[in-house]
């Protein structure tokens, strides 16, 4: 990937030492799983709204709390 926006950056800061990974996309969204988690998360590589990276965490903690794990 040539470029990386600084909101994926950001999402990538908090999911990755919790055991999140991400797959590129040929639409321009990432793909977000993680080996405990049944399911993916999906987010846009050019967030348009100033949240996205607040709801996309949030996704990924509910998640992560459904099978037990601390986010």
């Amino acid at each position: 990937m040539a470029r990386v926006h600084q909101c994926i950056k950001d999402l990538d800061k908090w999911a990755k030492p919790r055991g999140w990974k991400y797959e590129t996309r040929n639409n321009g969204h990432f793909k977000w799983s993680h080996p405990k988690v049944g399911g993916y998360v999906y987010s846009s590589g050019t967030a348009s709204d100033h949240r996205a990276t607040k709801n996309s965490i949030s996704i990924m903690r509910r998640k992560m709390a459904e099978v037990g794990l601390e986010a």
